[in-house]
């Protein structure tokens, strides 16, 4: 089994993402020797823990909906590969209350037959419990989070260990806007022998991702 040790080194306020950019995200069985070169070429960026909560729909392939951080709504929709790298934009990233437009863009994204209610725009818990409705649709899905984040020009890498119900997974992540330069990262750190699997795949198959235990030592 590898091991890895992280060393945040003058770490900096993370550099949020563009909208738009290409995604290469793997989930190995185990930790790949990949920090030692992150570290070594890379900008370490963040450090941070949180839990964003899910919303699984039959879409969730194409699109993306959470709650980050359990309080602000995001949604992601997928455009035009290139090759296997995943184009994700953020069409939606909006604090509560949400706007009405919002609601109706959250129900077009999750393919609900019918509009939700105005009072799931006042609060995360109004939205969650609206959507707890037999008839509401998607799947709500805690996930917890604890990742590193690097950066080198305009390449974002991340390194996450993802938990949810009784699986505990890492996930290997990395973003740009020039899908060239992203494809050049992905080559550069091996992480190619690993399919691209988007975090919607990932939750909603989860059956099949029952991995090995990670150690505490593995990240």
């Amino acid at each position: 089994m590898t091991t890895c040790t992280f060393v945040m080194r003058a770490a900096s306020v993370a550099t949020p993402s563009t909208d738009a950019r290409y995604e290469y995200r793997v989930w190995p069985r185990r930790a790949p020797p990949i920090v030692p070169a992150l570290q070594r070429g890379w900008l370490p960026t963040a450090a941070e823990r949180r839990a964003d909560i899910y919303l699984l729909c039959p879409n969730s392939s194409n699109v993306t909906v959470k709650l980050r951080d359990g309080c602000k709504l995001e949604i992601k929709q997928r455009g035009h590969d290139y090759g296997d790298l995943a184009h994700w934009r953020v069409a939606l990233s909006e604090n509560f209350p949400l706007s009405p437009s919002a609601l109706g863009q959250l129900a077009s994204a999750l393919l609900m037959p019918q509009s939700l209610p105005q009072t799931a725009c006042l609060s995360p818990a109004h939205l969650l419990a609206a959507l707890s409705r037999p008839s509401a649709g998607p799947e709500i899905l805690i996930v917890r989070k604890s990742r590193l984040s690097f950066r080198r020009q305009g390449c974002r890498a991340e390194i996450t260990r993802v938990v949810w119900e009784n699986h505990v997974c890492l996930t290997i992540a990395l973003e740009d806007a020039d899908p060239d330069q992203a494809r050049r990262a992905v080559n550069a750190l091996g992480l190619g022998r690993w399919p691209n699997r988007s975090y919607g795949d990932a939750l909603r198959t989860r059956p099949l991702l029952i991995m090995a235990p990670i150690q505490p030592h593995d990240i």
